[in-house]
C-alpha cells in the first residue's frame, strides 16, 4: 500500500469516501485508500472499459471517479451513462455483497457479463420485482450454475432438533431418518480450537464412516481463551463411539443421557433407600426503608425470588417486632433474606436501591462437618451398620440450603433414623427438615386454565385420600401453570390412583376439526369457557379439540362445539381455480381476498389448484368474482405448442424464470406461492409440478431455503415432520403427558421396552403405552 503524502499524514480511512460520498477530494485529511493499487487494477481492465471509466466524474483527490451509490445499491437507471463508478473499486463491491472481483470483472458487471458468468444474485429479482430483465448486471436464473449445481443440490441433506427429535430431511423436506428424544443423547466436547469452524468438526466425525443423518450438530460456542465447545445430538449407541473417536483426538468429551427439551435435563430415578437432612446456609438479612409503603411493596414483588450472586432472593413486607430485630421498623421496611453473607451495606445500597440498609442479626447457622458428625452418632446408635454412603454438600444450591446425605441397606432403615431426629426436634431452631423419597414418583403440568375447570375433581379426588404413605397427591399453583405430583410407597394403590390422575389430566375428545379454531384470535375457547365453565383447548399438531370440567360443563362444551363446526363447515366453499387463471390470482387476487376476508380464511392448494374460502355467500361471491376477473386477464388459453415453455403452476409465459435441477423453470412468484402453501396443505416431500405434475422430482433444500423467510422455513419444516408423524401413526406416538412433545418409537408386544421420558420423566411400555410397576 502506498503512502500518504507527508503534507497530509493521516492514516486513518475516510468512513465518507468509504461509504461514497466524500465531497472533500483531495483537500480531506483522511486517507482515501490505496490509490496506486487501485490504479493499476484499472489498467489491468480492458480498453473499452477503461474508457467508460474515464468518461465518468472524477471528483475524486486522485481523478478517479466517485463510486455510484445507487449501482451500489443495485438500481441505477443511468447505466453506461451514469458519471460516477459502477465497480472500479472491488473493496466496496466485496464489503456490499460479500463477494470479491477484481476490477475488470466488477467493471463488466456493467454490461459485458451474461447471465451465466454473473455471480452475484439480483436481490429484486429474489423478491420477484426486477425489472431489468437480461440487462440486469446481476444473476437472475443462471442455467450454467443450476447444471453443475444441480446433483450436489437435489443430494443435499439437513439435520434439525424439532420436539426433541432430530429430524433429517432430504429433498422436497422428505424425511429420511428420525432419532427419538428417547433415543438420543448429548455428547459435549471441549477442548475445541478456536479456529475450528462447524463443518470441520462434522467432517472428522463423517470421515470415520459415520452417516450425517445420525448425527446433528447443535452449535459451537466460546469458552474461553482460545477455545470453543461444542454439542452434538445422536443416537446413544454412536454416541459412546464418538466418545472415543473425539478422545483419540485430544479432546475432552462428557455423554450426557438422554436429549433434552429447553434445557430441561433428565433427572434420576429418586433412591428410596436415602435420608437427605437440609437446612439453611450461612445467609445475611437486611431491613431496607423507602419514602412510602407503596414503594416497598413494589420493591417486594420486583426483587422477591431474583437471582444474586447465585442465591435466590427472599424478600417480604416487615412482620418482625422490633425486640427481634433490635431496632424500630416502619411500615415501610421489607426484609431480605438468603442474601451472601459477604455482601456489604454498599453493595446493599446498590442492590435495593435504597440509602437506608440495616444489617440483621442471622441465626447462628450449622456446619456440614457438625451436622454429618451428629447423623454418625445416631446411626451408630439405633441403626449400627446399616449406612451404606453418607457425604455432605457444603455449597448452598440457589435457595440457601446444604445437605447431608446418608443412603441405607433399606428404606425400613432409612425411615427409622428419620423418626428419630424428629422426635428429638435436631436442628428445628434453624428450620432443618429431613426426607426420605418414596419409592414411586410421577409427576406432570397442567394449565392453570384447565385447572380451574376441574379445580372440583382434583379436590374430591385429594379427598378420597386416606393413606398418605401409601399415597400422596400434591397439587401446587405457581404462575400459569400448576404442578401435580404421585408419590407413595404401595404400588397397587398407587397405580388405581395414577390412573384416575391420567384419566383426569387427559379430558374428553371431541370428533371433528376446522382450521378457523386454532386461529390466536378465536375467541370461541373463551365462549365455551363463559358459557358452560369448560375449558376447550385446540391442539394445531394433533388437529384435536379438548374438554375439561365437570361431567354437566363438558357435555354442553360438546354440543357448543358440535354446533360451531357445522356453522364453520357450511361457510366454507371450494373450487378448482383454471390454469389460465392461477398467476393473476397469485399476484393480485389472493392478497385482495385476504384483506377482505381474513389471512387464515384462505387455503390455496397449488398443486390441485383447489381454494377453499370462509366467510358464508359474501366470501363465496367473492371468490367467484376474483376468478372471473382472473380469467379475463389470462388472455387466450396456451397452445399446446407452447406448453413446454409454460410455468407448469399458472401455464402461462414465464416472466422471471427460476430453472429446477430437472430442467422445468417456473415463474419467480408461482415457485415462492407453491412453497408457501405448503403449510396450508401438507403435502410432503414437495415435488416439481412439471409435466403436467408428472414429472415429481422433489425440489432441493437450497431452494426451498433460497425462496423462504426463516421463519417460513422452519415452519415448514415442523409441517413436514408433523405430516410424517400423522402417516406413521403406528410407529411413532405422542407421549401420555398432557402437553408433552416427546415422541417415541413404538414396538411390538413380542418386543416391549421400558420407557422413561425425558421431558415430563414418565416411565410407559414402547408397546402399550402403559406403565408396567
Amino acid at each position: 500500500m502506498t503512502s500518504r503524502s507527508p503534507t497530509n499524514p493521516s492514516s486513518q480511512r475516510c468512513r465518507y469516501y468509504s461509504a461514497g460520498n466524500c465531497n472533500r477530494g483531495s483537500g480531506c485529511n483522511f486517507s482515501h485508500g490505496n490509490e496506486g493499487s487501485v490504479a493499476s487494477l484499472y489498467q489491468s481492465a480492458s480498453t473499452s472499459a477503461v474508457g467508460a471509466v474515464g468518461s465518468r466524474a472524477t471528483n475524486s483527490r486522485d481523478g478517479r471517479p466517485k463510486p455510484c451509490h445507487y449501482w451500489k445499491a443495485g438500481h441505477c437507471k443511468s447505466g453506461s451513462d451514469c458519471k460516477f463508478s459502477h465497480g472500479s473499486e472491488d473493496s466496496l463491491a466485496s464489503n456490499h455483497w460479500g463477494t470479491s472481483t477484481s476490477a475488470t470483472e466488477v467493471v463488466s458487471l456493467s454490461g459485458i457479463h451474461s447471465q451465466g458468468e454473473r455471480r452475484t444474485l439480483c436481490r429484486y429479482w429474489k423478491g420477484g420485482h426486477c425489472t431489468r430483465g437480461d440487462a440486469c448486471w446481476f444473476r437472475h436464473a443462471d442455467d450454467a450454475i443450476n447444471s453443475t449445481m444441480a446433483p450436489k443440490e437435489a443430494a443435499e441433506t439437513m439435520g434439525r432438533v424439532i420436539q426433541g427429535a432430530i429430524v433429517t430431511y432430504g429433498a422436497g423436506l422428505n424425511i429420511i431418518g428420525i432419532t427419538t428424544g428417547f433415543e438420543s443423547c448429548t455428547v459435549h466436547v471441549k477442548n475445541i480450537s478456536a479456529d475450528t469452524k462447524e463443518d470441520d468438526l462434522c467432517a472428522l466425525i463423517s470421515q470415520q464412516g459415520v452417516d450425517p443423518v445420525r448425527f446433528h450438530l447443535v452449535g459451537m460456542r466460546r469458552a474461553g481463551g482460545e477455545k470453543v465447545e461444542a454439542e452434538i445430538m445422536t443416537d446413544e449407541q454412536l454416541g459412546w463411539d464418538l466418545l472415543a473417536v473425539l478422545k483419540d483426538n485430544g479432546l475432552e468429551v462428557e455423554i450426557r443421557s438422554h436429549n433434552t427439551l429447553e434445557g430441561m435435563a433428565a433427572s434420576l430415578v429418586q433412591d428410596a433407600t436415602v435420608l437427605t437432612l437440609s437446612w439453611p446456609s450461612p445467609a445475611a438479612r437486611y431491613a431496607v426503608t423507602y419514602i412510602d409503603v407503596a414503594a416497598a411493596r413494589a420493591k417486594v414483588r420486583q426483587l422477591n425470588g431474583c437471582t444474586y450472586n447465585h442465591r435466590r432472593v427472599k424478600a417480604q413486607m416487615n412482620n418482625e417486632t422490633s425486640s427481634r430485630t433490635r431496632i424500630p421498623l416502619g411500615p415501610d421496611t421489607i426484609i431480605i433474606s438468603n442474601l451472601s453473607p459477604e455482601i456489604d451495606d454498599a453493595e446493599m445500597v446498590i442492590f435495593s436501591g435504597s440509602s437506608s440498609v440495616k444489617r440483621l442479626e442471622s441465626t447462628l447457622p450449622l456446619s456440614a462437618p457438625e451436622v454429618e458428625g451428629h447423623l454418625r452418632d445416631v446411626i451408630s446408635c439405633i441403626a449400627p451398620g446399616c449406612v451404606q454412603s453418607l457425604g455432605s454438600s457444603s455449597i448452598p444450591d440457589p435457595n440457601g440450603f446444604v445437605s447431608t446425605r446418608a443412603r441405607f441397606r433399606s428404606r425400613d432403615d432409612a425411615l427409622t433414623v428419620q423418626q428419630f431426629l424428629k422426635a428429638s426436634e435436631y436442628g428445628k431452631d434453624v428450620g432443618m427438615w429431613f426426607r426420605v423419597p418414596h419409592p414411586m414418583d410421577f409427576t406432570l403440568s397442567l394449565d392453570i386454565e384447565q385447572y380451574a375447570a376441574q379445580k372440583n375433581q382434583w379436590d374430591a379426588l385429594m379427598g378420597s385420600l386416606k393413606d398418605p404413605e401409601a399415597c400422596m397427591l400434591n397439587i401446587h399453583e405457581k404462575g400459569h401453570t400448576v404442578r401435580v405430583r404421585l408419590s407413595g410407597s404401595q404400588k397397587d394403590a398407587l397405580g388405581a390412583l395414577k390412573v384416575q390422575v391420567e384419566d383426569l389430566a387427559r379430558g374428553e375428545t371431541v370428533q371433528g376439526w376446522h382450521r378457523a379454531l386454532e386461529h390466536p384470535k378465536n375467541e370461541f375457547s373463551k365462549q365455551v369457557l363463559c358459557e358452560t365453565g369448560a375449558y376447550m383447548r385446540v391442539d394445531r399438531k394433533t388437529r384435536a379439540i379438548t374438554v375439561f370440567g365437570s361431567a354437566a360443563s363438558t357435555s354442553r362444551a360438546r354440543e357448543m362445539i358440535s354446533e360451531e363446526l357445522d356453522r364453520l363447515s357450511s361457510a366454507d366453499f371450494s373450487a378448482i381455480v383454471p390454469k389460465p387463471a392461477v398467476r393473476s390470482l397469485i399476484n393480485h387476487g389472493l392478497a385482495q381476498l385476504k384483506e377482505t376476508f381474513g389471512e387464515d380464511t384462505i387455503k390455496f392448494d397449488m398443486a390441485s389448484r383447489k381454494i377453499t374460502i370462509s366467510g358464508g355467500e359474501e366470501a363465496r361471491h367473492a371468490l367467484d368474482s376474483i376468478i372471473r376477473s382472473a380469467m379475463r386477464n389470462s388472455g387466450k388459453p396456451l397452445a399446446a405448442s407452447q406448453s413446454e415453455t409454460a410455468c407448469p403452476i399458472c401455464g402461462g409465459d414465464i416472466s422471471i424464470p427460476f430453472h429446477l435441477g430437472c430442467g422445468h423453470a417456473y415463474c419467480v412468484a408461482c415457485l415462492r406461492y407453491f412453497l408457501l402453501s405448503a403449510l396450508d396443505a401438507p403435502d410432503f416431500p414437495l415435488r416439481c409440478l412439471g409435466n403436467d405434475g408428472h414429472c415429481g422430482v422433489p425440489i432441493p433444500i437450497p431452494t426451498i431455503h433460497r425462496f423462504l423467510p426463516p421463519a417460513s422455513f422452519n415452519r415448514l419444516l415442523e409441517a413436514a415432520f408433523t405430516t410424517y408423524l400423522i402417516k406413521h401413526a403406528n410407529e411413532f406416538k405422542y407421549c401420555k403427558t398432557p402437553d408433552c412433545t416427546q415422541i417415541y418409537r413404538s414396538t411390538s408386544s413380542e418386543a416391549p421396552v421400558s420407557l422413561r421420558c425425558p421431558s415430563c420423566f414418565l416411565d410407559f411400555c414402547s408397546s402399550c403405552g402403559k406403565s408396567h410397576e
